[in-house]
């Protein structure tokens, strides 16, 4: 590329200088060229905190993103908690009758002394946890998830059953033992 006559880059950094746009600088050569960036030089050095900013804008969204995550884990393992509880009641009362209670409150605490801290609270059913057929366990999960509200919206409501069976087997009068045990 030659580099244009001085004449002709004098006057296009005069009227680049009119309106206000860039500022000349050198080439290789030495000959004065204008600058030409496209932005008015009344803008320049306006891009000071952009980093930051952007910055900002995605560490706020990473951050409730790691939040969310850590959230559903929590969530995931009271519930996961909260099935075996029912799980190892219905195992209990199925072969000891009336323990099913005493069971949950052992694993998982009750409403007002839960063993689980503030993440999770028990709530035993109207009419206790042994059902006709089942065990059920109700609980609430501390959720952080909503972000604006009262606290009551941030507990989230959870069920766990797990069935009952309470079918005797015949006793085999050959072997003398149950087939159950």
């Amino acid at each position: 590329v030659k580099p244009l006559p001085d004449k002709t880059v004098q006057k296009l950094l005069k009227k680049r200088q009119e309106i206000g746009l860039g500022r000349p600088h050198k080439d290789s050569s030495g000959a004065t060229l204008p600058q030409n960036d496209g932005r008015d030089s009344r803008f320049r050095g306006n891009d000071r905190g952009q980093a930051l900013t952007e910055f900002l804008f995605v560490f706020v969204l990473l951050l409730f993103i790691v939040m969310a995550h850590f959230q559903l884990s929590l969530t995931y393992v009271t519930a996961h908690i909260m099935k075996y509880a029912t799980f190892m009641a219905a195992r209990s009362e199925s072969s000891t009758p009336a323990t099913a209670g005493q069971y949950i409150e052992d694993m998982v605490g009750t409403e007002t002394q839960s063993k689980l801290s503030f993440i999770a609270t028990p709530k035993a059913p109207q009419n206790g946890y042994v059902q006709l057929d089942s065990i059920l366990l109700n609980y609430d999960v501390l959720s952080y998830i909503p972000l604006f509200g009262n606290a009551d919206a941030a507990r989230l409501g959870g069920q766990s059953t797990s069935p009952l069976y309470r079918q005797p087997l015949p006793l085999q009068p050959d072997q003398g033992v149950f087939d159950n045990e």
